[in-house]
């Protein structure tokens, strides 16, 4: 195993014990799955890691999370980068300029923040970070953005249900009207195709069917029992699962929020000799 070479650092722990499974993430996967593997990334190719999806789906909440899980990690937001190369919000550049502005200045922050580290760079990722603009003003699937990215980064969509990511945003006056003329809903629904393409593995946090226990700490269920909303605790811990094994790191042996292991670690791949990080059932304890 690797040398560990850092302290841990304060986190909390949950020490219920609770074991839930998820089912295997290879591409084969059902649509309905939790997390889908999109690509064949080889053991050790990319040891960055992309968080990408809509406004409001909780890419920086986890990524904050996963900030304090490793130490190793270094946390690149490309919104708050933008903000310090332009001195100005992100609402104060839009209006100043304009969106395709915007797009260009994200695009040399991917560049910087996908060539800062070459390991263990942890990039969050704006919504937009899959669009630029035609000569029109609308919204296509940006190349050079996704393979900026992906020069060493993995990439990971957070996929969330519109009506939701909607009523996350709602009145928050950090967020610029990305059209005049489409709503919210709109774009992201045109959005959705262009995530998926640009990602290496999809987790899918809209509801679920099957409701769940309400005392499973990964679910929220409705007041019909009847579906559950995938929660951030649930969605970072498989970003961590698929991060170490596919980036060919150990995690830390005492860390923060999750306890990484079983059929997903490193070593079980190599033991496997196989490009995979899930069993057909792999049982995590929480």
């Amino acid at each position: 195993m690797r040398q560990q070479q850092h302290q841990q650092r304060a986190g909390g722990r949950n020490n219920n014990n609770h074991v839930f499974v998820v089912r295997s993430s290879s591409a084969s996967s059902s649509s309905s799955s939790f997390a889908t593997e999109t690509s064949d990334l080889p053991i050790g190719a990319k040891k960055n890691i992309a968080i990408i999806g809509g406004r409001g789906c909780g890419k920086s909440s986890i990524c904050r999370r996963l900030f304090a899980h490793d130490k190793r990690f270094k946390l690149m937001s490309l919104d708050d980068l933008i903000v310090y190369e332009e001195s100005m919000s992100i609402p104060e550049i839009v209006s100043a300029h304009s969106w395709e502005y915007f797009r260009d200045v994200e695009y040399k922050c991917c560049v910087k923040a996908a060539s800062a580290f070459s390991e263990f760079t942890l990039i969050d990722c704006g919504g937009g970070i899959c669009v630029d603009l035609d000569e029109n003003g609308e919204e296509i699937y940006s190349e050079r953005k996704i393979n900026a990215l992906k020069e060493t980064a993995m990439i990971v969509f957070i996929k969330r249900d519109v009506d939701y990511l909607a009523s996350k945003i709602a009145g928050d006056a950090n967020r610029p009207s990305l059209s005049a003329t489409n709503s919210f809903k709109e774009i992201m629904e045109r959005r959705g195709p262009w995530y998926e393409r640009a990602a290496d593995l999809i987790l899918d946090g809209s509801l679920e069917s099957g409701g769940g226990d309400s005392n499973n700490d990964n679910s929220s269920t409705n007041a019909n029992n009847e579906t559950a909303l995938v929660k951030k605790k649930k969605i970072g811990k498989e970003i961590l699962r698929y991060f170490y094994a596919k980036a060919g790191v150990d995690p830390l042996e005492e860390a923060g929020f999750y306890e990484i292991g079983g059929a997903g670690s490193v070593e079980s791949l190599k033991k496997m000799e196989k490009n995979r990080w899930l069993s057909e059932e792999d049982e995590i304890r929480m």
